[in-house]
C-alpha cells in the first residue's frame, strides 16, 4: 500500500517537472551546478584564494573523510534527474558538461571517492562529443586526478611499468584526443622533443616511441625511460601532456585551476610546445588558479582577466596580459628580477592586486639572497607604474619575511586615487620591533593611506610584543577623522588581525565615536597543499636544473 501510494505520488511528480518550461528546468537543474549557482570561491576584496577557502569552510560542515564525497553527491542527483524523463536529459546534460573540477572545495577529503581513471574517462566524452567539449567552461586539475599516471607507491615490489591499466588508458585517451583534432600524435610529437628543451633533462625520443607503440622491445625501453628517469619525470611529462591534451579539446574553456602538490608536475613547468603542435593557436582562459612551481602560465593564454599564482618558484616564460585585472600571488619568496618579470607581463591595468610572502624556515629556493628580495617599496613602485589610478583593492602581508624599519618610505599608498579595499601588515609600516623607524606613529596611518579609502585591515606577525606603536597609530587616525570628517569620508571599517586582541578598550570606543566600526579578527597565513596529499606541510624541492643536467650528463654521458 505505501509503496503504491509513493509510486503514485512520484509518478505525478516527474509529469508535473516534465511539463514545466525549458527555461524553469535550467534554473532548476543550474541549482547543483558550481559554475551556475554563483557559489562564490573568489574573495570580494583583499584576501588569497587559500584565505577565502578556510573562511568558507568555518562556515559550513567539513567532509569527513569516511562519507560520500559531497561534491559527487551534488552531481549525482543532477544526472539521476537527467533520467526521469527525455526533456529533463536534454537540459541537465547541458549542465552536467560545464565544469569539471572533482575534488572542489575540501570535497577530495573523501576516502570513499574513486579517482582511478576519471580524467581519462572525461578525455574520452569529450573527444567522441564535441558538442558536449564546446560547452565545457570550467576545469579544475587536482593532484588525485594524475595520481594514477605515478609510479605505484609500495617500492618494495619490483617495479612495474607504471600502473599498467592507467598507462593503457592514458595512451588511448591521448590518440583519441589527437584524432578528434585531426592530428598524427606520432608526426607532431617527435620535432617537438628536438626542439624543445626538455629532451635535454629527459630521454623524450625514447618515450616518445615507447609510449605510443608499446611492443615487446619498447616496453623495455619504456621502462628504463620511466623507472630510472630522475624525479619520475616520465611520468609528470605524461602528466603534463594529458592536461595539455585536456586543455586543447575545450574551445570554450574559460575557468582553469592547475593545483599541485609538488609531485605530478615536471621541472620545466607547463607544456607550451604542446599546443603548437596540437594546431592550437588562441586559449579563450579568462581565470587562471595555478601551483606549478615554474613556467606557470600557458604562453597562449594572452586574454587572462585574473590570475592566481601560489607557491611558486620562479616567475618566467609568462605571456603579456593586457586584459589582466587582477592578480594575486601567494605564499612565495622570490628575488626582485622574478617580481619585475611577473609585473613587465601586467601590461593592462590592475583593479585587485595580493602579494603574501613566506617565511625564511619555510623559503623554497634557500638560494634566494634576503637583500635580493623586494620590499614593500619595490612592489608599491611597480603599481605606481600604470596601476595608479585604476587599483582598487590591495593585499600586501609581509608579516613573514620582512624585518626591516618599516615606514613612510617603505609603505606610501595615497596617491592611488581609485584605492578602497586595502590590507597592510603591521611591521611592513612600523617596523618588526615596532620602534625602528622616527616617525610620529600617531600620524603615520593617517599618512599614508588613500583619501577614498572604505576598508582597512592590519594584519599582525605571530609574535607581536610590541603593540604600543599600532594602538599609538589607530588612535591617531581615529582622533583625525573625529576632528576632521572630511578626512577618509568613506572610511566606514577597520579591523586587526592579531593572535591576541589588545586596547580594545580604547580603541574599540575611539572608533565608533568616528563613524567606523572596528574588530578583531582571524586571517591566518595561506598554506602549502600537502605534499602528496598526505597531511604533511607540502614542499616543493629546490630543483637546481643546473646540478640535473651535470648528473644527467653522466649517467648518459652527454658533453
Amino acid at each position: 500500500m505505501v509503496e503504491s501510494l509513493v509510486s503514485i505520488i512520484t509518478t505525478h511528480a516527474m509529469a508535473t517537472l516534465a511539463s514545466l518550461g525549458t527555461e524553469t528546468l535550467l534554473e532548476i537543474c543550474k541549482c547543483f551546478c558550481v559554475h551556475c549557482s554563483g557559489d562564490s570561491d573568489r574573495p570580494l576584496t583583499f584576501g588569497t584564494l587559500q584565505q577565502h577557502e578556510y573562511r568558507r569552510v568555518q562556515q559550513q560542515e567539513s567532509q569527513d573523510p569516511d562519507a560520500p564525497s559531497w561534491y559527487s553527491l551534488d552531481r549525482h542527483a543532477l544526472f539521476a534527474l537527467s533520467l526521469t524523463c527525455r526533456g529533463l536529459y536534454v537540459v541537465a546534460q547541458e549542465i552536467l558538461y560545464h565544469e569539471f573540477i572533482l575534488g572542489y572545495g575540501d570535497s577530495w577529503k573523501s576516502k570513499r571517492y574513486s579517482w582511478d581513471r576519471r580524467l581519462t574517462a572525461f578525455m574520452r566524452t569529450v573527444s567522441r562529443r564535441r558538442d558536449l567539449a564546446a560547452r565545457v567552461q570550467r576545469v579544475s586539475i587536482h593532484p588525485l586526478l594524475l595520481e594514477p599516471f605515478d609510479k605505484p607507491k609500495d617500492t618494495k615490489r619490483p617495479p612495474r611499468l607504471m600502473r599498467a591499466p592507467a598507462i593503457g588508458e592514458a595512451r588511448m585517451a591521448l590518440k583519441r584526443s589527437a584524432a578528434a583534432l585531426g592530428v598524427d600524435l606520432a608526426a607532431v610529437w617527435k620535432p617537438r622533443w628536438t626542439e624543445d628543451q626538455l629532451r635535454l633533462v629527459f630521454p623524450c625520443e625514447d618515450f616518445l616511441s615507447a609510449f605510443l607503440n608499446p611492443n615487446s622491445k619498447n616496453r623495455r625501453r619504456l621502462r628504463e625511460a620511466l623507472e630510472s628517469s630522475q624525479k619520475d619525470q616520465g611520468h609528470r611529462v605524461l602528466a603534463a601532456e594529458m592536461v595539455a591534451m585536456l586543455i586543447a579539446l575545450l574551445p570554450n574553456l574559460q575557468h582553469l585551476s592547475l593545483l599541485e602538490d609538488g609531485t605530478h608536475w615536471p621541472q620545466l613547468g607547463f607544456p607550451n610546445p604542446a599546443f603548437k603542435a596540437l594546431g592550437v593557436s588562441n586559449l579563450p582562459l579568462k581565470v587562471l588558479d595555478t601551483e606549478i612551481p615554474r613556467r606557470m602560465v600557458p604562453m597562449l593564454a594572452t586574454g587572462l582577466e585574473e590570475l592566481n599564482i601560489h607557491h611558486c618558484q620562479q616567475f618566467y616564460g609568462c605571456p603579456k596580459m593586457p586584459a589582466l585585472k587582477i592578480l594575486r600571488v601567494s605564499y612565495v619568496d622570490i628575488n626582485k628580477d622574478y617580481l619585475d618579470t611577473l609585473m613587465s607581463c601586467c601590461t593592462g591595468s590592475l583593479h585587485t592586486f595580493v602579494y603574501e610572502t613566506l617565511g625564511p624556515d619555510e623559503t623554497i629556493d634557500q638560494n634566494v639572497n634576503e637583500h635580493a628580495k623586494p620590499q614593500p617599496k619595490d612592489i608599491i613602485e611597480h603599481l605606481e607604474m600604470g596601476h595608479i589610478e585604476t587599483l582598487q583593492t590591495l593585499h600586501l602581508d609581509m608579516r613573514i619575511g620582512y624585518y626591516g624599519a618599516g615606514g613612510s618610505e617603505q609603505v606610501n599608498i595615497r596617491h592611488f586615487s581609485a584605492l578602497r579595499h586595502v590590507l597592510l601588515s603591521s611591521n611592513m609600516i612600523f617596523g618588526w620591533q615596532g620602534n625602528e623607524n622616527s616617525e610620529e606613529k600617531s600620524m603615520l596611518l593617517a599618512n599614508i593611506l588613500p583619501e577614498a579609502i572604505e576598508t582597512f585591515c592590519l594584519v599582525c606577525p605571530g609574535p607581536q610584543r610590541h603593540t604600543a606603536s599600532i594602538e599609538a597609530g589607530l588612535i591617531g587616525l581615529a582622533n583625525l577623522k573625529q576632528r576632521h570628517p572630511e578626512r577618509f569620508p568613506n572610511l566606514k571599517s577597520i579591523s586587526v588581525a592579531a593572535l591576541r586582541p589588545f586596547g580594545n578598550e580604547t580603541m574599540g570606543p575611539m572608533m565608533e565615536a568616528a563613524g567606523v566600526s572596528f574588530c578583531f579578527e582571524r586571517w591566518p597565513r595561506s598554506k602549502p597543499r600537502p605534499i602528496g596529499l598526505s597531511g604533511k606541510p607540502g614542499y616543493i624541492p629546490d630543483w637546481r636544473l643546473e646540478d640535473f643536467f651535470a648528473s644527467l650528463r653522466r649517467r648518459r654521458r652527454i658533453y
